[in-house]
């Protein structure tokens, strides 16, 4: 998995809807043919953010296995304002009793659309 970084600049002010998204996946099998001794189920929780760095960074809600989907909507200033955009890890659950463990967030998507005033 990796992480979605970028930056948005538009010339017109409007409301940035942002909408992030991703698939759960979980695997037990392992290629070295171990017998399985995990427990549980693991989770990860990620986050997308729009903006400046500091106080005006907004951030969306987790997605994780349970939510997928999250959408937030920021006011954009317009004139070319450089924002930065991305993803991060916010936290994970890792399953008991295996190193081996393969699960994650694939087919990571950010979707930004500015609505014009």
């Amino acid at each position: 998995m990796a992480h979605i970084t970028g930056t948005f600049a538009h010339p017109q002010a409007g409301t940035l809807v942002v909408t992030f998204s991703g698939t759960f996946f979980q695997n037990v099998a392992r290629d070295a043919g171990f017998p399985s001794t995990a427990e549980g189920v693991g989770n990860l929780l990620l986050r997308a953010y729009v903006g400046p760095a500091g106080a005006a960074r907004r951030y969306c809600e987790p997605i994780d296995r349970y939510a997928p989907v999250s959408v937030m909507e920021v006011d954009y200033p317009g004139g070319n304002a450089s924002w930065p955009v991305g993803t991060e890890e916010v936290a994970r659950n890792s399953p008991t009793g295996s190193a081996y463990w393969v699960y994650g967030l694939r087919n990571l998507r950010l979707v930004l659309v500015l609505r014009k005033r």
